[in-house]
């Protein structure tokens, strides 16, 4: 069995009508460390020459294969008869990408998802594996029976979860049953049992079901105008004017793309007409009534989503400061604001932030829970130990920025976590253990669009801390 080395990679890149499904594929073989294949994908892209309009598709095959990978491969192992492990990496990675296009990919084909497949495995591995992957992917199709039925508990096992109510019924039952609540949602949703396991003790399998689904979901992609420069009405005209298919989400004063081009190939982003923001992270900023002249930190800045987003509520005329870990980010922070025409963002290193801030932001890292539709590798990565690691480092975080703001002076907190032990559970042992007043909490679950089944609005938690009052404020 011949092994495609780089030249022959390449040639499967460039000459076989394959660039998309390729590109996936070697994302997913690849094993560099350090580097999210969401990240890694653009740089095969660019080693190996890939055409602008095929690494969308390429992308979503990856995304697809990423999260439904258990699922997928629960799926080669029953009709295959053979163990995973018994399977080449290359082998497996292709039967993956055969299943997400015949489940999940509405605009390819069955044949096209089985033919391209075959082709893909004769070009890695030669002639004889195609058989193989033939017979396994045109099983599998005939064992297909109807698509977008809805899930219901007669026909559990034979459905196999695609949206949010719907799946594709199989003509054998391919899952465990409903009544092994774990098993069952691990396979149908491929989710990790352990975090399965934790979530029934939170939600109900009812009640689970969306936020699984939610995570299998793509994303959506949400703009906020930069209203120093444009009107919400404004923005989507000259939207719809670039060719974007939009639709106004005016409870939210955003736009939803439902088709662009790309994001960076737009004149309105180039002027500094919006931001890129979903519509869950845009609430924290949103509900801090944010003034000219206020005094504010955003302690965990990162790229600088809330940091510009604050600046532009407060008309430009706060004394923002912007600190992260990462100097890159910050880089990329300043470039982003001077894009958006922003001017009282300051970025500083952490030791230099100062004090006496009326209200300090902070976005902390955590195990992104509520974003696994936009972060899938994230359900794999994570441990159950993590949930306290990161809680130890939000509380410390908590903990600093006590000295960043004024007696009368708040702190914002939020994560794009859905999980009790990084939110409200850490946010109550802080307020008691500090002598803080929690003055308002939200926990907020992933929606679904029902038009466009993408998530339209992702996980997430925030609250609002003020220092407690001693005995003598009460009585002025």
């Amino acid at each position: 069995m011949k092994k495609a080395s780089a030249v022959d990679k390449f040639k499967i890149a460039t000459t076989t009508g394959l660039p998309a499904r390729f590109l996936a594929t070697e994302t997913l073989l690849d094993r560099s460390k350090n580097i999210l294949p969401t990240d890694r994908i653009w740089t095969l892209a660019e080693r190996y020459q890939i055409p602008a309009r095929e690494r969308p598709f390429a992308f979503d095959l990856l995304t697809g294969v990423i999260k439904r990978q258990a699922s997928l491969n629960h799926l080669i192992e029953i009709f295959s008869g053979r163990a995973l492990r018994q399977i080449s990496p290359v082998l497996r990675t292709i039967l993956q990408i055969g299943l997400d296009q015949l489940f999940f990919e509405d605009a390819v084909a069955d044949f096209a998802a089985v033919d391209t497949s075959c082709e893909l495995t004769r070009c890695y591995l030669g002639r004889r594996p195609v058989a193989f992957v033939n017979a396994i992917l045109r099983k599998i199709q005939r064992a297909l029976q109807t698509r977008n039925v809805p899930v219901t508990p007669a026909n559990a096992q034979r459905v196999l979860p695609v949206h949010l109510d719907l799946g594709i019924e199989f003509n054998q039952p391919i899952l465990p049953s409903p009544d092994n609540p774990v098993d069952y949602l691990s396979l149908a949703y491929s989710f990790p049992a352990w975090l399965i396991k934790r979530w029934l003790q939170r939600w109900t399998f009812h009640d689970l079901k969306p936020i699984l689904a939610a995570a299998n979901a793509r994303p959506s992609l949400i703009v906020r105008p930069n209203p120093l420069k444009i009107s919400l009405e404004g923005l989507a005209e000259l939207l719809t004017a670039e060719s974007c298919k939009i639709r106004i989400l005016p409870d939210d004063g955003a736009i939803l793309l439902l088709e662009h081009p790309p994001i960076s190939q737009l004149d309105a982003f180039a002027q500094g007409f919006f931001q890129v923001q979903d519509v869950t992270a845009m609430a924290l900023a949103k509900k801090l009534d944010v003034k000219p002249g206020m005094k504010i930190l955003d302690l965990c800045a990162g790229l600088g989503t809330k940091t510009t987003q604050l600046a532009e509520l407060s008309g430009d005329r706060a004394q923002i400061v912007a600190s992260d870990l990462s100097p890159a980010k910050l880089e990329k922070l300043e470039q982003n604001a001077a894009r958006l025409g922003l001017k009282s963002i300051k970025t500083v290193p952490l030791e230099d932030v100062g004090q006496g801030f009326d209200v300090v932001v902070l976005d902390v890292p955590c195990t992104n829970t509520g974003v696994f539709d936009r972060r899938p590798e994230a359900r794999w990565r994570i441990r159950e130990s993590d949930f306290q690691t990161f809680t130890t480092l939000s509380l410390e975080l908590l903990t600093k920025s006590i000295n960043y703001i004024k007696p009368t002076g708040q702190i914002a907190f939020s994560t794009c976590s859905i999980d009790e032990e990084e939110n409200t559970q850490l946010i109550h042992k802080f307020c008691k253990e500090k002598n803080f007043i929690l003055q308002n909490e939200h926990l907020q679950l992933p929606k679904i669009d029902p038009d466009t089944h993408r998530v339209v609005q992702t996980g997430g938690y925030r609250a609002f801390l003020f220092k407690s009052r001693n005995k003598n404020d009460d009585k002025k």
